[in-house]
C-alpha cells in the first residue's frame, strides 16, 4: 500500500508541475527512453520517444494553449500491494484550456502510465471528445 500512496503522490505532484509549466520538473520522473502517446490525427498526435521529444511536445502544447489547467479526478493503481518500483496507473483528468486565439475548451481523458524502476516509461493519453481535441488544436500547432 505504501507504494500505491507514493505513486499517487507523484502523479499529483506531476500534475501541479504541468499546471505551473515546470516541464523540466515534470520530466524528472521520466526515463530517458520514455514514450508519450497522444491521440488523434493532428500534427502533435502519435508516439513521441525520448525526453527531448516529449519536452518539445509539451512546449508546443504551452505555445498553443497559453492558459491550461489540469484537474485529477482519480488515480487508480494496478497493483496496490506492490512494494516494487514498477507498476501501472490510470489517471482520470479534466483540462480547461485557452488557445492562442482566445478560445476556451474543456475536455476529459485518462492517461495510462507504466512505471519501470521508479520512472515513467510509457504514458498514453486517451481523450474523450475528439472533436474538441481537434478544434482546440486547429490553429496549426506544429512540432
Amino acid at each position: 500500500m505504501l507504494g500505491a500512496l507514493l505513486v499517487r503522490r507523484k502523479a499529483r505532484t506531476g500534475c501541479s508541475y504541468l499546471n505551473s509549466r515546470e516541464i523540466d520538473k515534470f520530466l524528472r520522473d521520466w526515463r530517458d527512453d520514455a514514450v508519450f502517446v497522444y491521440p488523434g490525427t493532428i500534427s502533435v498526435s502519435g508516439e513521441h520517444k525520448g525526453k527531448s521529444s516529449i519536452r518539445k511536445w509539451w512546449m508546443a502544447f504551452y505555445a498553443q494553449f497559453p492558459e491550461s489547467h489540469f484537474t485529477i479526478k482519480g488515480i487508480y493503481v494496478r497493483d496496490i500491494l506492490s512494494f516494487l518500483p514498477s507498476n501501472q496507473i490510470t489517471i482520470e483528468w479534466e483540462v480547461d484550456v485557452k488557445n492562442m486565439h482566445g478560445d476556451r475548451f474543456h475536455n476529459k481523458g485518462v492517461s495510462l502510465v507504466t512505471i519501470r524502476n521508479g520512472k515513467i516509461s510509457r504514458f498514453e493519453d486517451y481523450i474523450f471528445d475528439h472533436v474538441t481535441l481537434m478544434t482546440a488544436w486547429s490553429s496549426k500547432a506544429m512540432l
